[in-house]
């Protein structure tokens, strides 16, 4: 009798341990990369500057979205607005993230100031896309 407790037991601790199978098998190797033409914007949390008055090193931090362009018509200036339009929402969407996620009491850079570097950073890429446009 006790071993029978035993193996019931060692069944459900091995169980408990053992990953769940996934509901649907899926192939990663088959999913295709996303080549819609796009706009990668990068919003910074706190710049390179070496390290703290107490000698910890400081690293940028950064959150980044993607703009995709395939549906506007930046041959046009309502494309070319909407366009920059969503590039200012993206770095917005990006400082507001990582405010979220990494909170810091004296923050080096301030929301405008992550924004404006966000978009800053976007824009040649922006420059690009229209050129492209025609």
């Amino acid at each position: 009798m006790p071993r029978k407790i035993l193996t019931a037991a060692t069944a459900i601790a091995v169980a408990g341990f053992m990953p769940l199978a996934p509901a649907s098998a899926q192939d990663m190797s088959a999913s295709k990369p996303d080549t819609r033409p796009s706009i990668t914007v990068f919003a910074p949390r706190a710049r390179q500057t070496g390290r703290t008055y107490t000698g910890i090193p400081v690293e940028t931090l950064t959150a980044q979205s993607v703009v995709y362009t395939d549906d506007l018509n930046l041959a046009t200036e309502a494309g070319r607005e909407q366009l920059h339009d969503r590039v200012q929402s993206a770095a917005e969407s990006a400082c507001e993230w990582l405010d979220e996620v990494y909170p810091m009491s004296a923050p080096m850079t301030t929301d405008n100031q992550c924004v404006d570097e966000a978009v800053a950073r976007a824009d040649d890429q922006v420059k690009a896309a229209i050129a492209a446009a025609g």
